[in-house]
């Protein structure tokens, strides 16, 4: 068997060095579009289809409760054409660092299509109707029909990237400008720093050339060191070399600086060279690199170009045409946030919030609603790390900044129970059980405060009272399952009432991935006296969190292991 590079037949034969590959509808049009990253510019490329034609496209929603993830993940559609079947599979992470679309979009060409079937996750096979061609259509399960989306999309006026050829010197125009670190001894005006060597002769020719430019701002900086000759031996090459500007001798630490902008901006950088230019701002702000000898009329051009508008200066620091891509993809900051805290990073994941926050959020209601969502996630980052004054703080900051928001009020009241301050966490309650009082979230509520103040009795009749208005209510089931098989009081504890709920509990989809849901039945368990059996469920905990379970999760299972195997049932709190 041999191969073949076929990848100049879909316009895929590049220069980029590419990466990531996602494919999507990116225009509308019904066929596959492909955004590429590459590892060198231009980072992010579209390659928009154009071949046109006669498609289908749909979208898959998946229910738990009927055996299938809502993301419809490993589920596989076919689409059936006379005596032809077209299939498509729903994939997650289907490429170095990439997620495609998952809308499945079938190119029909001139076969008509008589059938729909989807084969989800959970093995059941559902037939829609109500699909036609051209159409966008999303397919929720247990339905049968076919409910159709309007197209959405847009295009991008497409330009060719021509690379510039390779030179001995290089200019970079930054596109965000860089601050140098420390107190450098610097002017605080718009100012040229060159780097020279005595040593050098492109930089003797550089230095001739500045010479001669006596409207250029150029502080000229020698990076030869203590053996670099005496003050008198300098003077001399720059008389010699007719320039007559600031001058100044490099320490380690402003060499170190200028070369940890280049660390910061150039790909692939290895060692400063000489000559060296930099243009700063009047904020000291590192604007534009020079690698190499650069001409005065380069640095001319540059220094007027500093007080012109930011898009005409984000042009200027690449050297194709293009558009930037900030306008066109709009951030998740909670997303972005959430993947750094399920990998354990949550000082960054507060970082990155707390930095989201100065951007421009938009205007009115909408910005409100932005302002609470990412006040929201960081007080939950902050209740994680068991901060509960900081977290009643941004918590605080949701109800003023969306005081309709229940979720801000909910979290609001418990942190202030878990503070000890519970007058205070009962009114919230009460004002918001005024407002609904048949809303079973604040009657669960409620029992959560009692709970976290250490009045077991209050809370497990609350939490069945919960179950009186709706007997499938999860949270109320787990938590009175939990208090009923680990409260230390005996008079709350009922070991067979405990894990009834705990077995109702076991069988709603998912469950068997829920670690705490887990723990709750070995509580069960343990507490009706069947050990062997509490160890087992501990068995399954443990080999859930394996590999990425953090250490209060290690400890949960540790303490129930102790208590377990000396023929003892947990108990919470001292």
């Amino acid at each position: 068997m041999s191969f073949v590079d076929a990848s100049a037949a879909l316009g895929l034969n590049l220069e980029q060095d590419s990466r990531g590959l996602a494919v999507c509808d990116w225009d509308g049009d019904g066929d596959a579009d492909f955004w590429l990253s590459n590892r060198t510019a231009p980072r992010l490329q579209l390659l928009q289809n154009q071949g046109g034609g006669r498609s289908v496209s749909v979208m898959l929603q998946g229910k738990p409760e009927m055996g299938s993830p809502r993301d419809a993940a490993g589920a596989r559609v076919v689409v059936t054409c006379g005596e032809e079947e077209l299939s498509r599979t729903v994939h997650l992470g289907d490429g170095f660092v990439s997620q495609s679309s998952r809308w499945l979009s079938f190119g029909l060409g001139e076969r008509e299509m008589s059938r729909c079937r989807v084969f989800w996750p959970g093995g059941k096979v559902e037939e829609f109707a109500g699909l036609n061609e051209g159409g966008r259509f999303i397919l929720v399960q247990g339905t049968g029909q076919a409910k159709e989306e309007r197209r959405k999309g847009k295009s991008l006026e497409a330009s060719e990237v021509v690379l510039p050829d390779a030179e001995d010197s290089s200019r970079v125009w930054l596109s965000r400008p860089r601050q140098l670190a420390g107190d450098l001894g610097l002017p605080r005006r718009a100012v040229f720093v060159n780097l020279w060597s005595r040593w050098c002769a492109p930089c003797l020719a550089e230095l001739e050339e500045f010479g001669q430019a006596d409207d250029l701002p150029i502080v000229l900086i020698n990076v030869d060191g203590d053996e670099g000759g005496t003050e008198e031996e300098l003077n001399r090459i720059l008389k010699n070399q007719g320039f007559g500007g600031e001058t100044m001798r490099a320490s380690n630490e402003l060499v170190s600086a200028f070369n940890e902008v280049i660390l910061d901006s150039v790909y692939r950088h290895l060692t400063l060279p000489v000559p060296s230019t930099f243009l700063l701002d009047d904020a000291g702000q590192v604007r534009a690199i020079y690698k190499g000898p650069v001409s005065s009329g380069m640095l001319r051009a540059d220094l007027a170009r500093i007080s012109r508008d930011q898009g005409e200066q984000k042009m200027a620091s690449v050297p194709f045409s293009g558009l930037w891509s900030a306008g066109l993809f709009e951030t998740d900051p909670i997303a972005v946030a959430s993947a750094y805290q399920e990998g354990g990073y949550f000082e960054d994941a507060k970082a990155y919030l707390e930095k989201y926050l100065e951007k421009d959020l938009g205007e009115g209601e909408a910005r409100m609603r932005r302002l609470a969502d990412l006040y929201l996630k960081i007080g939950l980052l902050e209740r994680g790390q068991g901060r509960h004054e900081a977290a009643l703080s941004h918590f605080q900051k949701v109800v003023q900044s969306f005081p309709g928001d229940p979720g801000g009020r909910i979290l609001l009241a418990l942190t202030l129970a878990e503070l000890g301050r519970d007058d205070e966490a009962r009114q919230e309650v009460a004002d918001l059980r005024m407002a609904r009082p048949d809303d079973v979230n604040f009657m669960n509520l409620e029992a959560q405060v009692y709970e976290i103040s250490g009045d077991d009795a209050r809370a497990a009749a609350g939490y069945r009272k919960v179950l009186q208005s709706n007997r499938r209510y999860v949270p109320a089931i787990h938590a009175l399952a939990s208090l009923l098989a680990t409260s230390r009081r005996d008079t709350v504890r009922n070991g067979p009432e405990a894990l009834v709920l705990a077995r109702f509990l076991m069988g709603a989809p998912g469950a068997t991935r829920e670690f705490d849901f887990i723990l709750t039945m070995a509580d069960a368990l343990a507490e009706t006296g069947d050990m062997a059996g509490a160890l087992a469920e501990l068995q399954k905990a443990r080999d859930l969190i394996a590999g990425y379970g953090d250490q209060s999760e290690r400890s949960a299972v540790a303490a129930r292991t102790a208590a377990y195997e000396a023929g003892n049932a947990f108990r919470r709190g001292k």
